[in-house]
């Protein structure tokens, strides 16, 4: 199980959106859940928390201001550190060099 360290979050109780580094060679992005999970929306300020050196690859969408980013499912572990709500989900994405844009 990873170690977590939150990088930004959209809301003061620590919930959705949330965007965590680890202790690996992924990050953890939380969101809004596709209806199979694969997937979480996100606010496009969400790509600006990473960290100078890091990248998220992420969808625009037709809803102003939202990306998808698309990524592997999170263990259980995991998923019980993040304050998840009803159609909230997390995927875990590799960290990549980059400066926090969006690509296609």
């Amino acid at each position: 199980m990873p170690m977590l360290r939150l990088l930004g979050c959209g809301s003061e109780d620590g919930g959705c959106p949330a965007l965590y580094d680890t202790d690996g060679d992924q990050l953890i992005v939380q969101g809004i859940a596709t209806i199979d999970g694969s997937a979480v929306y996100v606010p496009r300020v969400l790509l600006s928390w990473a960290e100078p050196g890091m990248q998220l690859s992420a969808e625009d969408t037709e809803t102003h201001g939202t990306v998808l980013i698309a990524g592997d499912p999170v263990d259980e572990e995991t998923l019980g550190k993040l304050l998840l709500d009803v159609g909230e989900g997390a995927v875990a994405v590799a960290k990549r060099p980059g400066t926090g844009t969006v690509s296609a």
